[in-house]
């Protein structure tokens, strides 16, 4: 499901304060993982703020940036599915949401 675009203005907004120390790296990611990933990462990082898990999830993000994300181009990032029909980056927010925040989000 494809959510609609936040711009860096807005994430700037939901985030810049709470964020604090964090904030530098997670614009990173924000603006790497590109604007069809905005949404998600805007909302994950929301809620690490709120249960105070943004180092962990940063990790993760950053790990995955590395290991797959920085390969695709960046109009496809969050779109690109693999040989098998997965799209890796959609099923490691899935992964985020659950396993590291506890949420239920369909």
């Amino acid at each position: 499901m494809r959510r609609s675009e936040v711009s860096q203005d807005r994430f700037d907004e939901l985030l810049g304060e709470p964020l604090g120390e964090f904030y530098e790296r997670s614009l990173t990611i924000f603006c790497d993982f590109g604007r069809h990933c905005s949404s998600d990462v805007t909302l994950i990082l929301l809620y690490a703020v709120e249960q105070d898990k943004v180092p962990v999830v940063l990790v993760i993000l950053e790990q995955h940036w590395e290991d797959y994300l920085a390969g695709i181009h960046p109009e496809m990032r969050g779109m690109h599915q693999d040989a098998n029909g997965v799209n890796r980056t959609e099923a490691l927010f899935y992964q985020i949401y659950q396993k590291v925040l506890g949420l239920d989000i369909i």
